[in-house]
Parts: C-alpha cells; structure tokens; sequence
C-alpha cells in the first residue's frame, strides 16, 4: 500500500501484492518499489517483519517499524478518519475482500482496541497495511507520498 495526505484527507492505494512471499522476496519487492516512489518511510509490521525492516535498513531504506502500540493507534484514528470521511481509496478487491475478516479486540480494561483478524479468517495484511498508512500519513512529518506494507 501507498497512502499519503492530500489536504484533509489520507490516501491510500495497493501498489503490489503477493501470495505468501519470502522474507527475500519481499525485500527485492520493496526496494523496487522505493526505487520507484522514494517515499519517506516503508511502515511494517515490528513483531512479524522485523527481518526485513532489517534488511531494508542495511540498503539505506528509511524504515519505521511498528508496535503493537501503534497498530491500536492506527485503529483509533483509522475509525476516526472513516467516520469522518476522511480516508479515500479506489475500492481495492483485496482490502474489500479481507475487511470482513477483521475484528475489533479490546486491550486491557481501557477504551483503547486493536484490529486484529477473526478467528479462521484469511489474512488481514491489507487491512493493517491501510491502518498503518494512514497513522503514519498522518504523524510522519512532511508530505511526500509514503509506501507502507
């Protein structure tokens, strides 16, 4: 996914997607893809992705790894934004088709949640991605357009 600020909205759009791709694989993948947008930051995943944040940042990629910690942060402002309308996409088939397969999962006794996957749903890679991009589209400084996984 790409996602940036345009104005007072995020947007956010697929730019690749692969089945069940290797860690190499996904890094050969993604330096292309900076290669081609020089975003500011590639956002993944801290806990499963760590390896190839890794490795981006020993080619030079400016890499952002998130928390748990931000990924409940980005559910608070993603529901946010679409209450608001604030988030715009060109109706991407695989976040229309992993969407269903998420699920609120409330932390702790507080108010905060996270979106996390259904039990026996498929993956919801699209989803965190287009959660993530928004967070940081909107906490990254500047505005260069932003490439997130």
């Amino acid at each position: 996914f790409r996602s940036w600020k345009a104005g007072d909205v995020i947007v956010s759009e697929v730019v690749a997607s692969e089945v069940r791709p290797s860690p190499e694989g996904l890094v050969e993948l993604l330096a292309g893809l900076v290669g081609r947008w020089a975003p500011r930051a590639v956002v993944m995943d801290s806990y499963s992705l760590k390896a190839v944040g890794a490795e981006l940042k020993l080619r030079g990629v400016p890499v952002v790894l998130a928390s748990l910690a931000d990924v409940a942060s980005a559910s608070a402002l993603f529901y946010s934004r679409v209450q608001r309308k604030g988030i715009v996409h060109p109706g991407d088939p695989l976040l229309s088709v992993q969407l269903p397969g998420a699920r609120r999962k409330n932390i702790g006794g507080s108010e905060g949640f996270r979106v996390t996957r259904a039990d026996g749903s498929l993956g919801i890679d699209a989803v965190v991605s287009t959660l993530l991009g928004t967070y940081f589209a909107e906490t990254l400084p500047e505005l260069a357009p932003q490439l997130f996984v």
